[in-house]
């Protein structure tokens, strides 16, 4: 394999390093995504003069990673490392991308062939921890870090690294205790410094309000995240009830193909339309129109998908990952305490208040409706920071105790402190979510509103391709006399492999059964994958993602949800509009979209699913249609009357409103 570094022409390095000057510029302006996109093309230029310089090779690939529109960065970065295999720089990106793609077992390889057994040096033990820490492994890297602090006692850097990694996994309290004896003034550098500073700084008001057992044993970063919320909440009091609505910003992750994506979507476009016709909604007149904010549109494939909706219907939107990071001291804070807890805050908290206080300030924000628990993390503070006088946190389905991969250990220690925030309310989309948070935070007279999903079925012509699929389905299974199907994301929430279990189960007890699969994600190909080991793959159509669901709910005679973990499932409102009875598991607020016996039937359970109970189910939804031929008008008359999207819309500008009728829980 060739070294680069040591094929440079002539054998010698660049007496002149102009370029490193003009790169460093250059890399100053990718703090934000438009900011790399804007000198990406000049960083191609200067690799295309110097490609032997692997400083100049290196920063034009992590412009491309910033500029967040490809989605072949693995493959850029192990070709980095390959033409440069002494660098250690591209190791940390080559691992973050194959966790992203879920590839842990490659990722481990990779780990051990670059950097196997224990290394000698200490930098190279240093990178392997950190590159365990890329994997959450987190075990595997303190094992490393503290077996370079044993060996190498007094390397500064390495003592930093491990307590920056403490740190953030939570635990400060160990963190201070490597640094014991570091002063901040010798260290090195001046950001290494400065870590210890903000380390100690902020333990130190911590310890104010909490004991050592405490600190020890809970996450400091939620115990931080805590205690600034209250220090805001004490500034606040409940904004009145009103009936006329300022700028609303909707603010969610990404506009990816999901149901509570769904759902802000179609608010930020009825907002929208009543703004620009004057037209007051549930008495609420709006002033200004509304954005929907979003971190990223670029970030994954599909995180778009309900984009073309939103921008049709001329629905301001931003991305968060555009918006300029402002320095902590710019933030005018107002208590010197907050400014020493503001280092000790989980990483998504600080990305959200140095991006989003400014937005929030400068655009006059009245009410930030803040959809699933991730943008919370990002967004409330950073609201309450800014003086936004409502906050909406929606949240949607179960909560994150419940779903350990989507988990933040700084999410309950947060939400208990917003539950007590005034001028900040909680809405769900189902009784059973309400629920679960209530029994997960334990805070009396939590301030919930039930908002139930509002579904409407794109009814669009059918596409061509859509047709050809069916058709083509119908050619190859000539003999098939029914069709069950379903719609959802290919996740770990949904569990398509379970699906394909049951598939499998039905297709042996009824062989003449045509089986359609509508959606997309990462774990598709797997899903295939499993269908043509077990011989059914010739009964499944997977249609991949669909902007017209309406066509192939239209299709199936019956439609089954195996779902872990949900709020209130659209697609089992969706199929029920279509007048298709469901099956599904008692998934969150699964139970609350079906009325049993007439729509449809709940299984007995949600974890360990009985898949001769589940093909009983679908037979018994099936038969509906054969006693009555009236079932399907009868299923949608009833979906139409408990979800429909106008009251939807109307409860939700209520609630925007701080018209919450007395709905406390």
């Amino acid at each position: 394999m060739l070294d680069v570094n040591a094929a440079l022409l002539g054998g010698s390095s660049l007496q002149n390093a102009e370029y490193l000057h003009e790169i460093k510029q250059l890399m100053q302006e990718t703090g934000t995504a438009t900011g790399a996109r804007r000198v990406e093309p000049r960083l191609r230029e200067l690799v295309s003069v110097y490609p032997l310089e692997f400083d100049v090779n290196y920063n034009h690939v992590l412009a491309l990673e910033l500029c967040r529109t490809r989605h072949d960065m693995l493959f850029l970065w192990l070709q980095l490392h390959e033409r440069f295999p002494k660098e250690l720089k591209p190791l940390r990106y080559i691992v973050r991308w194959f966790y992203r793609e879920k590839r842990l077992d490659e990722a481990c390889d990779f780990i051990e062939a670059v950097l196997p057994s224990v290394p000698e040096a200490a930098d190279e033990l240093l990178e392997k921890g950190e590159l365990y820490c890329e994997l959450r492994k987190n075990d595997a890297a303190e094992s490393l870090f503290t077996r370079l602090i044993e060996r190498f006692p007094e390397d500064t850097r390495g003592r930093i690294c491990y307590a920056r990694r403490l740190k953030e996994w939570g635990n400060s309290f160990a963190a201070l205790s490597v640094l014991d004896g570091l002063n901040p003034a010798t260290v090195g550098s001046h950001a290494s410094g400065q870590f210890i500073k903000d380390l100690r700084d902020g333990m130190a008001v911590l310890a104010k309000r909490y004991d050592d057992e405490t600190l020890q044993s809970r996450d400091t970063s939620g115990l931080a995240l805590a205690l600034v919320i209250e220090k805001y909440a004490s500034r606040r009091e409940e904004p009145p009830a009103t009936n006329r609505l300022g700028k609303v910003s909707l603010i969610t992750g990404s506009l990816a193909a999901g149901g509570a994506e769904r759902q802000i979507a179609r608010v930020g476009i009825r907002l929208t339309d009543a703004f620009r016709n004057k037209r007051p909604l549930a008495g609420v007149v709006l002033t200004e129109p509304c954005h929907v904010v979003l971190k990223s549109l670029k970030s994954a494939e599909g995180y778009d998908f309900f984009l073309p909706a939103v921008r049709r219907n001329e629905v301001e939107t931003r991305e968060i990952d555009d918006f300029l990071a402002i320095r902590n001291q710019d933030l005018a804070l107002c208590d010197p305490e907050v400014s020493m807890l503001l280092p000790m805050l989980p990483k998504a908290a600080v990305y959200g208040i140095r991006r989003m206080v400014n937005y929030f300030r400068d655009e006059k924000i009245e009410v930030a409706f803040i959809w699933q628990d991730g943008a919370v993390l990002f967004a409330a503070l950073a609201a309450l920071i800014a003086g936004v006088p409502r906050i909406v946190i929606s949240v949607r389905g179960l909560p994150p105790s419940l779903r350990v991969h989507l988990f933040h250990p700084a999410y309950r220690d947060m939400y208990r402190a917003l539950a007590v925030t005034p001028g900040v309310r909680f809405s769900s989309n189902s009784e059973a979510a309400v629920q679960a948070y209530i029994d997960w935070l334990k805070v009396d007279n939590l301030n919930f509103s039930i908002v139930h999903n509002g579904v409407l079925v794109p009814s669009l012509p059918d596409a061509d391709r859509d047709v050809e699929l069916w058709e083509g389905l119908q050619l190859s299974n000539a003999d098939a006399t029914v069709t069950i199907g379903s719609v959802f994301r290919f996740d770990t929430d949904k569990r398509p492999s379970l699906w394909i279990d049951f598939a499998h189960a039905y297709l042996q007890r009824h062989p003449k059964t045509n089986i359609v699969l509508v959606g997309g994600g990462r774990m598709l190909k797997e899903a295939k994958e499993k269908a043509a080991r077990l011989g059914i793959a010739d009964r499944l159509l997977f249609t991949g993602l669909s902007d017209n669901v309406g066509f192939w709910l239209r299709k199936m005679d019956a439609f089954v949800l195996l779902s872990r973990f949900e709020g209130l499932p659209n697609a089992l409102i969706e199929a029920q509009l279509c007048g298709v009875p469901v099956v599904t598991t008692p998934a969150g607020g699964a139970a609350d979209t079906v009325v049993e016996g007439v729509t449809g039937c709940v299984l007995s359970t949600v974890e360990h699913v009985d898949m001769e109970e589940c093909c009983d189910k679908v037979d018994e939804v099936l038969a509906f249609k054969q006693a009555d031929s009236q079932t399907s008008a009868k299923i949608r008359l009833i979906a139409e009357e408990r979800f429909s999207t106008e009251a939807m819309v109307l409860r939700t500008v209520r609630l925007l409103a701080g018209d919450c009728e007395g709905d406390a829980l």
